[in-house]
């Protein structure tokens, strides 16, 4: 019935319409470009049909292969709902993802390139208070590239190979469909050896190791940047040095603008820009100019050491 559902749901989003749409182009790193010919693939937003309110969001290669069809809740950014399927460039399917409310939940399905079955997942209700890596789900099944079965009902030795000159492995036990005992995780971004041990899906401890004989030990695999003091804090800064633009009260200009920028290994912001929508000029200079003002932040932490992290913060701008 699943695959019903799934077939379904690409033949509705193919299908022709007049209905409105939008379209925007993207790199393969998710930034959003404004020439065609810069970008890595196409997004296409189209109108709820008539007695829905999910939006038809169909992304497609430059060759015009179909690259991800999702149903969203929202235009900009988008937020996906239900049934999501991505492709390869080569045609064969990806992945078979669930959604609901913008985040991963029941059974995700995802394959290898030559089309076979790789690792099948379920996801519980999303725990807002923790990053995305560390998101609680169950790996019930996994196969290899030809599709022998290495874990089945969650237990099993998982060995999942990613990438190509420099892989990236991921080597453990599974036990009822979480990680458990000793895992050896290899990072080919720098080149970095992670050990770790948990207990029933639970990081105990970990150490990474670069090649150069550097390691750094942790309990928690990474945190996100964040203001000193935290949110009650950063609203106070908010609240104390915005100034709304007086041109914008006389005119009645209200709105929202989501600010994006770096946090670097030290805390300080580069990078400070308005993204996403069309936002008041005046409205977006003001809560870039506020962003730069700010004090430095508590950098992210990723395997027991300091990251650069892009973090996003919408300022919202209303009169009495």
């Amino acid at each position: 019935m699943k695959y019903l559902l799934v077939g379904f749901l690409i033949m509705s989003c193919m299908a022709a319409s007049a209905q409105r749409q939008n379209v925007y182009f993207f790199k393969n790193n998710g930034r959003q470009v404004t020439q065609r010919d810069s970008a890595d693939y196409t997004r296409v937003v189209r109108e709820p049909d008539s007695g829905s309110v999910l939006y038809k969001v169909l992304e497609y290669y430059l060759d015009g292969r179909p690259r991800r069809m999702a149903l969203s809740s929202a235009i900009e950014p988008i937020k996906l709902e239900g049934a999501c399927i991505e492709y390869y460039d080569n045609g064969k399917r990806k992945s078979v993802l669930n959604y609901s409310k913008g985040a991963l939940a029941g059974e995700q399905f995802h394959y290898y390139r030559n089309g076979n079955l790789a690792e099948t997942r379920e996801y519980a209700a999303v725990d807002k208070s923790k990053a995305l890596s560390e998101q609680v789900y169950l790996i019930m099944a996994f196969n290899d590239s030809l599709g022998k079965a290495l874990v089945t009902n969650g237990n099993g030795r998982y060995k999942k190979i990613e990438g190509g000159t420099k892989p990236k492995v991921s080597e453990g036990e599974l036990k009822k469909g979480l990680k458990d005992g000793e895992w050896k995780i290899s990072v080919n971004r720098d080149s970095l050896l992670l050990t770790e041990t948990y207990k029933e899906g639970k990081l105990v401890s970990g150490m990474a190791q670069l090649a150069n004989g550097q390691s750094y030990t942790y309990t928690k695999s990474e945190a996100l940047p964040q203001f000193e003091g935290g949110t009650p804090a950063f609203n106070k800064f908010l609240s104390k040095n915005l100034r709304y633009p007086s041109e914008a009260i006389s005119k009645r200009i209200q709105g929202r603008v989501n600010v994006t920028f770096v946090v670097e290994t030290d805390g300080t912001l580069n990078d400070v820009r308005a993204v996403g929508g069309s936002p008041n000029p005046l409205l977006a200079a003001e809560a870039i100019r506020v962003i730069k003002e700010s004090p430095k932040w508590i950098p992210g932490v990723q395997y027991g050491r300091n990251v650069r992290v892009k973090y996003t913060v919408p300022i919202v701008f209303n009169l009495p």
